[in-house]
């Protein structure tokens, strides 16, 4: 189970490093999708489960425990902290801003780094 538990932890932390400032998006989509899978899982064990015996709900433990397992495999394989080209400058304000700079203020001249706000008339 902690193995599973680290799984979880390298798939979310995944998504913060491949969408970078859009992961908060990404995320919500991943909750739309494990939303329908609780819904499935139950209405899954609604048809398998008839009697409620204990070797019926020992078939859903092996099947929901080997998805999750094949599922972690696959990420484990194929997931990536690599961002994407669509996210690569999120986290840039200058790329939504273009007039903001990281210039450092020069405290020797005149101005000093403060801005003199004018009074249109």
């Amino acid at each position: 189970m902690s193995c599973l538990s680290f799984s979880v932890y390298g798939f979310y932390r995944s998504v913060v490093l491949v969408g970078r400032f859009f992961g908060q998006f990404i995320v919500s989509y991943i909750q739309l999708f494990a939303g329908l899978a609780f819904f499935l899982s139950a209405a899954a064990a609604t048809f398998f489960v008839e009697e409620n015996t204990s070797d019926e709900w020992r078939v859903i433990f092996l099947l929901l425990a080997a998805i999750i397992l094949i599922s972690a495999a696959v990420f484990g394989v194929f997931g990536s902290a690599v961002p994407e080209d669509w996210s690569k400058d999120s986290w840039d304000p200058s790329v939504a801003r273009p007039m903001i700079t990281f210039d450092q203020i020069d405290y020797y001249t005149d101005e000093c780094g403060i801005l003199e706000m004018k009074v249109l008339r």
